[in-house]
């Protein structure tokens, strides 16, 4: 079976869009999450992220600007753990911190999202789809996009030429 990858170069006009963990559009329903300390964090490997208007907007910059048979990575400019992000989401939503479980019992609860959120270390970088598809994260870590999602009038999207 082909990768998702291999299938989009083996189009004439394929290209691939490597989105980080997206983040952003469920804001009410990780208040609630959070409040209630139902979302608990381990230590674990760097990840990239993306805030999911920064997502859209990377994906409309790589159809007008893209080039076919490349690849793009497309997270903001800042790796981050899942501690380190849900422990902002958490302050910046005003609820209280979430709990820390150790990584084993992380993997005995959740395997599939310990798999990425603590047994994996990904640093990828965004400077190509900058570069070639002048695109640029309205939010350019999760400290930007955690505050805006926190505040009471959501930022808009931007275009990819916008900054």
């Amino acid at each position: 079976m082909l990768s998702t990858e291999q299938q989009a170069f083996s189009t004439p006009e394929g290209i691939a869009l490597r989105y980080g963990l997206l983040y952003g559009g469920d804001a009410e329903r990780l208040r609630a999450l959070l409040a209630r300390r139902r979302l608990p964090v381990a230590r674990g490997g760097l990840l990239g992220w993306v805030h999911h208007q920064d997502a859209a907007a990377a994906t409309v910059a790589a159809l007008e600007h893209g080039r076919a048979g490349q690849a793009y990575n497309v997270v903001d400019d800042l790796p981050a753990t899942w501690q380190e992000v849900y422990t902002a989401m958490a302050e910046a939503l005003g609820a209280p911190p979430p709990r820390q479980i150790p990584r084993w019992l992380f993997r005995l609860a959740a395997p599939y999202v310990a798999s990425f959120a603590v047994d994996t270390s990904m640093r990828v970088s965004n400077a190509k789809a900058k570069h070639q598809l002048g695109w640029q994260p309205t939010f350019p870590s999760y400290h930007e996009g955690v505050r805006a999602i926190a505040s009471p009038v959501p930022a808009g999207p931007r275009t990819h030429g916008s900054r």
